[in-house]
C-alpha cells in the first residue's frame, strides 16, 4: 500500500512540476490570431478603406504581413511591452528595403520599425502609431 501511494504522489509531483515549468506558447493570447486590415486612418484625418486582402498574422514574437492582392508578404519581429507593440522588419537585406517600405506603406506604415499602441475592442484589433490607426477584424 505504501509503495502505491509513493508512486502516485511521485507521479503527481512530476506532473505539477512539468506543467508549472512550461512557458506559454503565446505571450499574448488576445493578439495571437490572423487579422484582416479593414481601415487605415491617417493622422491627417484621411480614412482609407482597405481594398483587397491585407492580413496580419501574429504568433509568439513574429508577425506575418500578407497583401494578397499585391503579392507582398514579409515576416517581422514583434516586441510586446504590455501597452505597445513594436513591429520590426529591419532584418532584411538593404537591397529589399524599397520593396518592403512600399509594401508596408500600403498597410499604413512608413518605416521598417513602427511602434503601436494596442487596443482590443470585442473581436477587433486597433493599432495606433503617431502616423496612422489601423483597424482589424479577426479572420
Amino acid at each position: 500500500m505504501n509503495r502505491k501511494i509513493f508512486v502516485t504522489l511521485s507521479a503527481l509531483i512530476l506532473l505539477v512540476l512539468g506543467v508549472s515549468s512550461c512557458e506559454h506558447a503565446f505571450p499574448n493570447d488576445d493578439l495571437d490570431f490572423y487579422w484582416r486590415l479593414q481601415t487605415i486612418e491617417y493622422a491627417s484625418g484621411q480614412t482609407e478603406q482597405v481594398k483587397g486582402d491585407i492580413m496580419f498574422g501574429f504568433a509568439r514574437h513574429m508577425v506575418l504581413i500578407e497583401d494578397i492582392t499585391n503579392g507582398f508578404y514579409r515576416h517581422g519581429v514583434t516586441t510586446d511591452t504590455g501597452d505597445s507593440l513594436k513591429l520590426d522588419f529591419s532584418m532584411y537585406p538593404a537591397s529589399e528595403t524599397d520593396v518592403i517600405l512600399e509594401g508596408l506603406g500600403k498597410c499604413g506604415m512608413d518605416s521598417l520599425v513602427t511602434t503601436f499602441k494596442v487596443d482590443y475592442p470585442k473581436d477587433r484589433l486597433v493599432l495606433t502609431s503617431g502616423k496612422a490607426t489601423l483597424r482589424f477584424k479577426k479572420w
